[in-house]
Order: structure tokens, then sequence, then C-alpha cells
């Protein structure tokens, strides 16, 4: 009876509501210009949003949604609110970018209202957005991040295409414990935090063994290298390399053994092993998909990125732009049928 109930919620479930009603609480107590500017990511990992050359997508979990109350959905121009019946706001933040003031914003909700989409135009077409909201770090919770991530046993290799002008006293990275941050003169500020294994964290803070963390900082490097981009034109790249900390004794015991960092993290959801290395970056509710579904029924193209745990068995080359429907998740490919089934159905009833 419970599974068949659209209200029910396990116990991890009920685990990220509760989670967020505090964080939620919390941002709330802020003042309101900085709130509205603010990005906490214990908020901000319920969303996820991409752009197309004309729209904007923004698609969003929503813990506190139940199929008997509504969600409701708010932008004045300016401001984008999203607020499920007597719940806390979701989404309560400045859009970074102008939109269309002529055309209504659209959204609509799964069945049990625990999934929003929000499709936004933009006021000036062809513009790529940096970020969905003022106060966010280039690239917050965007399906296609500015950087590009290279995996390795024992280290991380982070790029940035800069323009070609871009000289080494206009960038500024920092590497800390816990953040990365990239920051080049009038053209990105990037800041992202790190994933780290909490079970490890515990077992230290109880006493244990010493976790090490995801980076040694004093062994990181940065440079600023001549490049071409993909229509021979030069440009510049800046290229972090991140290296992770000596391998505890407990990983280096056994013949073969594997690092406990996010490449064989065991995912919550069930999907298998690999998280991704900024937290981020990480997509816990399958978001993605459903942004690949809204894109490729728009523009006939949609941004794919692999999943963490599908690493090992395709690489972790990001596909990129596909225009190939074949390209897409099945999850993906199902959320587009029902948007051309719903399109079919809606020119049906206008004849």
């Amino acid at each position: 009876l419970a599974l068949a109930d659209p209200n029910y919620r396990s116990e991890p479930e009920l685990e990220v509501l509760r989670a967020f009603k505090e964080a939620a609480r919390e941002v709330d107590a802020m003042p309101r210009d900085r709130r509205v500017r603010h990005y906490d990511h214990r908020i901000g990992k319920f969303y996820l949003w991409t752009q197309t050359q004309t729209h904007v997508y923004v698609a969003l979990h929503v813990p506190t949604g139940y199929q008997d109350r509504n969600v409701g959905v708010e932008c004045d121009g300016t401001r984008l609110t999203v607020q499920a019946e007597r719940s806390p706001k979701s989404i309560d933040r400045v859009l970074s970018n102008a939109i269309s003031r002529e055309t209504p914003i659209s959204s609509f909700q799964s069945d049990d209202n625990r999934f929003t989409c929000i499709i936004l135009q933009k006021q000036e077409m062809g513009k790529a957005w940096k970020t969905l909201f003022h106060g966010d770090s280039d690239g917050m919770r965007s399906l296609e991040p500015p950087y590009r991530l290279i995996e390795n046993a024992d280290d991380v290799i982070f790029e940035l295409d800069v323009p070609f002008w871009i000289d080494a006293e206009d960038v500024d990275v920092r590497i800390t414990d816990r953040h990365l941050t990239v920051r080049v003169r009038n053209e990105y500020d990037v800041r992202r935090e790190f994933w780290r294994n909490k079970e490890m964290e515990d077992t230290e803070a109880r006493g244990g063994a010493s976790y090490p963390g995801p980076v040694d900082p004093t062994n990181c490097a940065w440079s600023l290298d001549e490049e071409q981009d993909a229509n021979g034109d030069p440009i510049k790249v800046v290229m972090v390399h991140l290296a992770k900390p000596a391998r505890t004794a407990k990983e280096t015991t056994f013949e073969g053994s594997k690092r406990n960092d996010n490449l064989h993290q065991r995912r919550k959801d069930g999907q298998g092993i690999g998280v991704r290395y900024f937290i981020e970056d990480e997509d816990d509710f399958d978001l993605e998909d459903t942004l690949n579904a809204l894109t490729f029924f728009e523009s006939g193209s949609a941004y794919v990125r692999r999943k963490p745990y599908e690493r090992e068995k395709y690489g972790e080359d990001d596909p990129g732009w596909v225009t190939d429907l074949s390209a897409l998740s099945k999850r993906a490919s199902t959320i587009l049928e029902g948007l051309l089934d719903g399109e079919d159905e809606s020119a049906a009833a206008a004849e």
C-alpha cells in the first residue's frame, strides 16, 4: 500500500526532506537582499539548468512536493520563486540575465508534484548565460560546465579555455583542502567544492584513522598554455593539476586495492559506483535526463554529460552537444517520447 501511495516517503527520502527544510529555514532567515543572491548547495543541489540560443530550462526536484499540494512558480521578470504549498521556498533568487517580458514563463509538474520544469525565454536571443542567478559562481548548476575534468587514479586535471590575450597575471588560482577557485580577469569566476568521503571524516572525528581528504594542495600546480580551438583559432588554457594525497595504509595494503575516493564511492541512488569530483556537478535526482529531453524537443540537440558510474564502460569524456537521438539515455528518450506524444495530442485536439 505504501508503494501505491504517491505521498509515501521512504526513510532516506524523509532524511532528504528534513535536511532541505532545515537549510531552507536558515537561508530564509537571511536579509532579503543577501538571500536572493546567495547560493547554498544544500538547496541548490535540487535544481539544474541548461540553455539553448533562445531559452533557459530549469529542472527542479521538489522534496516537499506532494500530489495533493500545489507547486507555485512565479517570476516578475527578475526574481524566480518556486514553492510547494505549506513548504519553504525551493527557489527564491534573482535571475542574472533578462528574460522576455512579452512571453510568459512556462512550467509544468510531474503527477506527484515532486518534479517541476520551468522554461524561460531569453530577452537577448543568442546570448550565452554564464550563470542562472546573481551571486552564483560561473556555470554553477549548469548542465554544461565551463571547464573540463580529466580524472585519474592519483590526480585530476582541470582545464578552462580562455581568450588568447589572457596573461598569467590575469589568472588567480587558489586551492585549499575543500575548494578550488579559478578567477580570470573579466572572463571567469569559478569556485567549486571537492567531494569528500563522509564515512572517513566521521571515523576521524571519532578518533579513528586520519582522513587525508580528496586533494593535497601542497603538490598542486597550474599553468597557462597556448592551444587552438576546434576551428584552429588561438586560445589559451588554464590547466590546474590537482594532486590526490598519498594513499593510506589501508589503500596500499592489498594488491589492486582502490582509493576511497569519488570514483569508487557507492551511489545512494543505486546506479552503481562513482560520483563527480565537484559536489556542485553531481546530479542526485536524474535532472540531466529531463533537461536533455526538453532541449532536444525544442532544438533537436542536447548537451549530454557522461554519468560518473558509466566511466569504466564508456570512458570519461562527455559526449557534449549531440543531435543523434541514440546518444540520449534511455530515460531521456522516454521523457522525449512523452513530450512528442503530448504535442501530437494537442495538435489532434486543435483540429
